[in-house]
């Protein structure tokens, strides 16, 4: 195994997560993310997906507290989110620009700029090369089937499915480690959530970054994802949510496996499928 497939970018320990004191909504006692992996996250509906990013992601502090610890390892040193929370609200933010790319359902491009200047905008903040950006940028547009003349156009003028394709853009334009998305194919058709996710792999696993994408998707999670990580309820503890290894599956010689078993992208969408609807059975029984 290489040394990009060996070494994690993201660690996490023994994490809870509250809203309210001593009621965790989430657990996840082991979790690695390593580099050039695509990791889909699954579950139902407020089962704690949101949560994890928000929290990874440095955006967002359970009011209830948290424990354990969230580790981001980049050129030799290691960073705890956690730890990051006691220090000023500027140094947060640098961390995430510097670290961190975001991708959401809603596209939140600027009205006040054009389509263009949205998409080339994270990497001229963090001061790289605005020529080599543009090229990026009209190359990852090509790849997604979107037309050069839509470059200068206003935001308010395009579709749904560009604003999307466009947002995504703008996620992969600058420097970044760890890519979060939360269900950013969402308002796309089939043919260009997967041409999109064709891109994301393709560009993740040249460029030696990650991606964490939280989807309801089970075709492009088997098709796409390098893991599939489902969280499900803790049979010990009611409302918490909890990622451990029995819900993980990963790629072996082109088939599916977790603890010894085998399936093929098919059979691990219908697999999802079940187990996150036994799940809703639970939450209503």
């Amino acid at each position: 195994m290489s040394e990009v497939a060996t070494n994690p970018v993201l660690s996490v320990r023994d994490l809870q997560c509250a809203y309210i004191h001593d009621h965790p909504v989430l657990s996840i006692p082991e979790l690695d993310i390593y580099r050039g992996e695509l990791v889909f996250l699954l579950g139902r509906s407020g089962i704690g997906k949101s949560t994890f990013l928000e929290v990874a992601g440095a955006m967002n502090l359970p009011g209830g507290g948290i424990t354990g610890s969230i580790t981001y390892f980049s050129k030799g040193e290691a960073v705890d989110v956690i730890d990051l929370w006691s220090k000023d609200q500027d140094v947060i933010s640098a961390f995430r620009r510097q670290h961190l790319s975001f991708v959401f359902q809603e596209t939140n491009l600027m009205e006040n700029f054009s389509a263009g200047e949205n998409m080339l905008l994270p990497g001229l903040i963090q001061g790289g090369d605005e020529g080599v950006i543009h090229e990026r940028v009209r190359a990852f547009m090509d790849q997604l089937g979107l037309e050069q003349k839509l470059f200068d156009q206003h935001p308010n003028r395009l579709s749904g499915g560009q604003r999307q394709r466009m947002a995504f853009i703008r996620a992969l334009s600058g420097h970044f480690e760890v890519l979060f998305g939360d269900e950013p194919t969402g308002n796309l058709d089939p043919a260009s959530a997967e041409s999109l996710m064709e891109l994301l792999r393709s560009h993740l696993q040249s460029s030696g970054k990650s991606g964490v994408l939280v989807s309801h998707d089970f075709n492009l999670a088997s098709r796409f994802a390098s893991r599939v990580a489902v969280i499900t309820h803790d049979p010990d503890r009611f409302g918490t949510g909890l990622l451990d290894r029995e819900n993980i599956f990963w790629i072996r010689d082109g088939h599916w496996v977790n603890r010894d078993r085998e399936w093929s992208h098919e059979e691990l969408s219908v697999r999802l499928s079940n187990l996150i609807r036994n799940q809703e059975r639970l939450v209503k029984a």
